[in-house]
């Protein structure tokens, strides 16, 4: 059995941190988050996990077209992001999916609770959340 909890932390240091950028400058640094996402690809392809593999590109272009539909309400760095958001632990692809509707439900409750400011909000931090619940429940 190998032990990839090296990996597992580095995966979500970086996504802390592309979640903190995200909050502070809503801004996702195409670096770190290309760095994630490759990560996230190398560890699938290891791990032998096609699904995952080929759920993260349904994320990827799913939303992909949210950002052309929605002229400007999901950024590009979200659609970068997109793929990097996984259930690590899932033997089938609904970990994915899960994460993302999760991560949606928390930015449509906060959307609410701010009633009178932008709808505009970082979309990181409730991927990080999403995908941290999901992880560890």
């Amino acid at each position: 059995m190998t032990d990839y909890s090296a990996g597992v932390f580095s995966y979500f240091f970086a996504f802390v941190l592309i979640s903190a950028t995200d909050l502070k400058f809503r801004i996702i640094p195409k670096g770190l988050n290309l760095a994630l996402v490759a990560t996230t690809s190398t560890y699938l392809m290891i791990t032998r996990n096609a699904a995952l593999l080929l759920a993260s590109l349904v994320a990827f272009l799913i939303y992909a077209i949210l950002y052309r539909l929605s002229k400007g309400g999901v950024g590009y760095g979200d659609v970068r992001l997109a793929p990097a958001a996984l259930d690590l632990y899932a033997i089938t692809p609904t970990g994915p999916l899960t994460i993302h509707l999760l991560a949606w439900v928390l930015a449509g409750f906060l959307l609410l609770l701010k009633k009178h400011s932008s709808p505009s909000l970082p979309f990181a931090p409730f991927l990080l959340a999403a995908t941290i619940i999901i992880n560890h429940l």
